[in-house]
């Protein structure tokens, strides 16, 4: 008997009809458009009312535009890094290559799986993208343009995940692998244009470099498709496609090939030796480090053994030092002036990120394989594992974060001269010492606010997304407000209040959700260690009481 041939890419069938019964599929709609909403009045109020209105449309139009293209960007180390290397750790993978399924067939079932939301969240955003249309000032070329370039962008960013994830096993690195890999694509052909353009005068290959950044393909199309920039856009658009078409066919082929437990050969065994020295060193000095660090504490031995760890923030600080000092090249008095003020806070979210990112991820790798509950069944006491904990992060960032303060703290220095003969020198100096200052707040904040949400959360990607809307969001939140309150009294001294609000703002959250997490986690720890199988709390989650049901279960 011949048996009907399956459908062609059948666990996408499956999994599309699994998300329409998801409540979140259509909630999510309707919240991405409303920050859409509040994101498009915000920039609206913002623009000052004397701009001519089809200004004020074409600004109100990139300003939104820039916001959906970082979305875009970001949601690929959000919703994608994992999803393959998560069927790894678990032992379903191989499940699904026992049947007649192809890599194909896996990696675009669980990319329509993962990225059905994301795509919703983007559609929903488009008509707001189209309010500054009625303004004036915006084609409708360039309006299509703009959503065409977002598609594509989001379409990379999911795909660099899916690539990133075939080929991982552990969900901190698919996530920091996949943010590298976007970031790279991203800014790296933008500054490899500039080189080729400004300092070796080839303009030519400058724009070969720049078609391969999703990010010009934005800034051309909110420029305007106009017959000059038609060509370059639709270059860049083909090239971030093909890359996106690229990372997808790499991805099937690794996912039905990493899967399997390979015999450890010789030449194995000798590279994993090899990485193990390069990591915790030789013999000896493992012992060694192994004989001082158990004397402090045996958590900071466990967490902090891995010493390569220790090199990855110097690492960044040193790009980061090299991209500001080849911009002072180019020119010294941006550098002196916002463009180095804003590339330090570009360098301390990252770093705060950074943070974050392997704090959260320590508590909820050992809770997702369940080595926080045997930790909790030793004599050691919380107190105790807390402080490994603390010392084993604190081991590794101090350093580099005191670093950041100092070469900030220079680069203030070095502005101080510069404006010594301007009025308002006084103000933006203020505001450097305040950077510096929340620079070291939120990175102590985020530890204990990033453990705790590891331990709560059911992903260690979720646990840092609640650590960063915790402790880094609000007080930008408060800021945005703050300027609404300010346009709306159409005061022209407020501003200078505004850094002052920002930064108490910043310690206040630092201080209260700081020291709530570290009550939560001396209190709290050892029954939240024990409800690792709970995806949720019990009892209904607030909108399902308003829709009157628990469906969603």
């Amino acid at each position: 008997m011949n048996l009907p041939a399956l459908s062609f890419l059948p666990i996408v069938e499956r999994e599309l009809r699994v998300a329409a019964r998801r409540p979140g599929t259509y909630w999510l709609r309707l919240t991405a458009a409303a920050a859409a909403m509040g994101i498009c009045l915000w920039a609206t109020w913002s623009i000052p009312a004397v701009m001519p209105a089809a200004r004020r449309g074409g600004a109100l139009f990139q300003s939104l535009s820039w916001f959906a293209f970082v979305y875009a960007m970001l949601t690929g180390p959000r919703v994608t890094a994992d999803c393959l290397s998560a069927e790894k750790r678990d032992g379903t993978l191989g499940l699904l290559f026992l049947t007649d399924l192809k890599g194909r067939d896996v990696v675009f079932g669980k990319l329509a799986a993962t990225s059905l939301h994301a795509f919703y969240g983007l559609l929903a955003t488009l008509p707001v993208l189209a309010i500054p249309m009625l303004m004036g000032g915006v084609s409708a070329g360039q309006f299509w343009g703009v959503a065409l370039v977002l598609v594509v962008s989001l379409m990379f960013s999911l795909s660099a995940g899916m690539l990133v994830s075939s080929v991982s096993r552990v969900e901190r690195k698919a996530s920091g692998g996949t943010m590298l890999l976007v970031l790279v694509f991203t800014i790296g052909p933008m500054i490899a244009g500039v080189i080729c353009q400004e300092a070796l005068g080839r303009d030519r290959l400058g724009k070969i470099f720049y078609a391969l950044s999703p990010g010009y393909a934005c800034a051309l199309a909110n420029s305007g498709v106009s017959a000059a920039m038609q060509s370059p856009l639709w270059m860049s658009l083909a090239t971030v496609a093909g890359a996106s078409v690229v990372f997808l066919a790499l991805a099937s082929f690794f996912a039905q090939r990493t899967w399997q437990d390979r015999p450890a050969t010789v030449r194995r065994l000798r590279f994993r030796e090899w990485w193990k020295n390069l990591a915790r060193g030789d013999v000896a000095k493992r012992a060694e480090v192994r004989r001082r660090m158990l004397a402090v504490n045996p958590i900071f031995w466990l967490a902090g053994r891995e010493r390569h760890r220790r090199a990855y923030p110097w690492i960044f600080l040193a790009a980061m030092l090299a991209v500001w000092g080849w911009g002072f090249r180019l020119s010294h008095e941006v550098m002196l002036t916002g463009g180095g003020l804003a590339m330090s806070y570009l360098a301390n979210l990252f770093l705060k990120y950074y943070v974050v990112t392997m704090a959260a991820y320590s508590f909820a790798t050992d809770r997702d394989q369940g080595a926080l509950e045997l930790l909790l069944s030793t004599p050691l006491t919380v107190a105790e594992i807390l402080r490994g904990q603390w010392l084993a992060v604190r081991r590794q960032f101090a350093a580099p974060v005191l670093a950041a303060a100092g070469l900030e703290f220079v680069l203030l220095a070095a502005c101080a001269l510069r404006w010594q003969e301007e009025s308002n020198h006084g103000e933006l100096l203020l505001v450097m010492m305040m950077n510096i200052a929340v620079l070291i707040a939120d990175c102590w904040a985020v530890v204990w606010v990033g453990m705790w949400a590891g331990v709560k959360a059911k992903k260690g990607q979720d646990a840092v997304s609640q650590a960063v809307g915790r402790v880094l969001v609000p007080p930008w939140l408060v800021l945005l407000v703050a300027i609404l309150l300010l346009v709306a009294s159409q005061s022209g001294e407020g501003h200078r209040a505004l850094p002052a609000i920002w930064f108490v703002t910043s310690l206040v959250a630092d201080v209260v959700f700081a020291r709530q997490a570290r009550t939560n986690l001396m209190e709290q720890l050892r029954q939240a260690a024990t409800q690792r199988f709970s995806s949720r709390a019990d009892g209904p989650r607030w909108w399902e009481k308003l829709l009157g049901g628990t469906a969603s279960r």
